[in-house]
């Protein structure tokens, strides 16, 4: 029989005039000297490809070459779809900046099965090409690798390629790292063989000094990658990626279980010895957006101060089912930001629910600059850390100004006044006075006796709005008599807050333990203890219980008693509260410890008469005796006429 015609399959183009073919697999660009081509033509050509069955493409460049960055830009919205590798050889080309690289990187639309990308001779003496391989590492897809040249110029020689960005996929053998390896990813798929002591073993492999970004791409349920990998992250990372799901383009493929249960993402979470300088946080495709609820605050919160969160989850509209469903991944959106520079209109995603603002000098940040930026505030916001720096512009009128801008969504805050010499007392007393109703925790770091005077902090607290369930004192520098402000302090706050203190070790210690659980030993070094309960619950073995306990706390000054009568008591007129063993055992206390100071709640109020408030309970089933005995408790003011 006859032979059949025979086809390009893979062609180089330096004519380009003449067609293309549509069984090319293999399209090689000549845009150098033979070819002549300028941007209208290249652009033509980049718009005529083949999409059936194109899998690589190279341009190359010459010193003799017409296009230009604006052609080279144009070019990267028509790249093939099946593309699965790419390889741009700048060849010296004089026309081609490393902007305009730059803003290729930026533009294309690289397809996702995309699996290699190649940058050849690049102008080492011309181009930034460190910024350049750290671009294309994080714009082509997760599983793409990437390999660079750079010419030096000196000699006509190039110099050999290396791998930038790596993608591991076969566990079965020893994993060898490249030694210009800053990305890598590890491809956990059906076909990956991987195995638990395989995966250890990679993961000790993996250089701790110069890695800077790895990703964890699941494909499949792995039970033991997330735990091992929690203990073994390197030191030198600065970008983490956990990518979850299995999406091409706007078809994603949604298991009945996800790969990685929310459970064992909380657990990653949470044992994570994450490192330092760690400044990107990405969890991508997560089953759905109950999922993403539940782990952001954890993500946020465990991840260093200065490291943003990013997150996306599967479509919505997708089933339970492993077959394939329409609709393509949410985007990746910021939960956590980082602001480090005002000298411009500082955007803050609509999504940010955890906002750190880095307020020193690096910031160029003014009074103006920042109460613009605090009135743009996202009503998600939830937490809310400004590092006041040496040389901090913002003065306390600023500082004053901005908070009136507090979202009412606000429910902690950090404040690290650092060496600023403009924010004192005064412009931290006026924040607090504007926190909203339902603000939950504070934080003041670099706290001294010479910008928060020992007066000023307590007017501090005494404006802490009465939800407060945490505040914590750094005092970087001692305050006199600073044991008795500690005392001070911890007993103006309200009744729900416990207080720490710390002097700039981060070893915090807790002055003011509120007990709301019985089962929860005073701890150690605390000065003041407040006992909350309501009055159906109040078991009095247990309270004389944790009383008696306490009574080896040496620092413990002050014991106070807050117990609250509920609805149900409220309407029951006959129902008291019965603690004459807590008494006793008070009694024995005081007498062991005539420094203690205790509150109790005033004998003989019933439960009916307080109309379900916050309330002081009947003692024993009635009044007892005043007694002005030391170690004696008076139970009741001398205006009682009943005392």
């Amino acid at each position: 029989g006859s032979s059949s015609q025979l086809q390009a399959y893979k062609r180089v183009m330096s004519n380009f005039s003449q067609p293309i073919g549509d069984g090319v697999v293999d399209l090689v660009m000549d845009l150098g000297l033979r070819s002549q081509v300028k941007d209208g033509a290249f652009k033509a050509a980049m718009s005529a490809l083949p999409h059936g069955h194109l899998r690589s493409l190279a341009l190359h460049f010459d010193s003799h070459s017409l296009v230009t960055d604006e052609g080279l830009e144009a070019a990267a919205r028509s790249l093939p779809p099946g593309l699965h590798s790419m390889v741009i050889d700048m060849g010296n080309s004089s026309q081609i900046s490393g902007q305009g690289l730059k803003a290729f990187l930026t533009a294309a639309d690289f397809p996702l099965d995309l699996r290699m990308l190649r940058l050849e001779a690049l102008r080492a003496r011309s181009y930034d090409v460190e910024s350049i391989v750290h671009l294309a590492s994080e714009t082509v897809p997760t599983l793409c690798e990437v390999q660079m040249s750079a010419d030096s110029g000196i000699s006509s020689q190039r110099r050999s390629l290396q791998t930038y960005k790596q993608v591991v996929a076969d566990f079965s053998q020893r994993i060898q790292v490249g030694s210009a390896t800053f990305a890598l990813v590890m491809d956990l798929n059906s076909t990956s063989k991987v195995t638990e002591s395989s995966f250890r073993s990679a993961m000790l492999a993996l250089p701790h000094d110069r890695l800077k970004s790895f990703t964890l791409h699941f494909g499949y349920q792995f039970t033991f990658v997330t735990s091992t990998a929690a203990n073994n992250l390197p030191r030198s990372l600065e970008s983490l990626t956990l990518d979850m799901g299995s999406c091409q383009g706007n078809v994603c493929y949604k298991h009945s279980d996800p790969f990685v249960s929310t459970q064992a993402l909380k657990r990653f979470l949470r044992q994570s010895d994450f490192p330092p300088g760690l400044r990107m946080f990405r969890l991508e495709a997560l089953h759905n957006a109950d999922d993403l609820d539940k782990v952001e605050p954890i993500a946020s919160e465990e991840v260093p101060l200065m490291c943003e969160v990013q997150m996306s989850s599967m479509p919505s509209a997708a089933s339970n089912s492993s077959k394939a469903v329409s609709g393509s991944l949410q985007p990746l959106q910021t939960y956590k930001q980082v602001v480090l520079s005002f000298n411009k209109s500082v955007d803050i995603g609509s999504a940010v629910r955890d906002l750190v603002m880095d307020l020193g000098v690096q910031s160029q940040v003014t009074d103006k600059s920042f109460k613009a930026t605090m009135s743009a505030l996202p009503q998600s916001l939830r937490s809310l850390k400004m590092n006041f720096g040496s040389h901090s512009r913002i003065t306390n009128a600023g500082l004053e100004a901005a908070a009136r801008h507090l979202p009412a969504s606000l429910e902690s805050a950090i404040l690290d006044i650092g060496n600023s010499g403009k924010i004192t007392g005064a412009g931290l007393t006026a924040l607090v006075a504007r926190l909203p109703p339902h603000f939950k925790s504070l934080t003041f770091a670099s706290l001294s006796p010479g910008r928060v005077s020992r007066a000023a902090l307590k007017a501090i607290v005494v404006r802490l709005p009465p939800s407060l369930t945490s505040l914590r004192l750094e005092l970087k520098d001692a305050y006199p008599a600073q044991d008795s402000l500690k005392l001070e302090v911890s007993e103006m706050a309200p009744p729900a807050c416990e207080v720490q203190a710390s002097a700039g070790t981060g070893n915090w210690t807790i002055i003011k333990q509120v007990v709301s659980d019985l089962a929860v030993p005073i701890a150690k070094g605390v000065m003041v203890a407040n006992i909350l309960g309501h009055s159906e619950s109040v078991d009095d073995v247990r309270v004389a219980a944790w009383v008696r306990n306490a009574s080896g706390a040496k620092r413990l000054q002050r014991l106070s008693f807050s117990f609250q009568h509920g609805k149900e008591t409220a309407r029951n007129s006959s129902a008291k509260l019965s603690l004459k063993e807590t008494w006793d055992t008070l009694r024995e206390l005081l007498k062991a410890s005539p420094h203690l100071k205790t509150s109790w709640p005033t004998a003989g109020i019933s439960a009916a008469r307080v109309k379900g408030s916050s309330a002081n309970a009947t003692i024993g089933g009635g009044r007892l005796p005043c007694s002005s005995s030391p170690g004696e408790l008076p139970l009741c003011s001398t205006s009682d006429a009943g005392c």
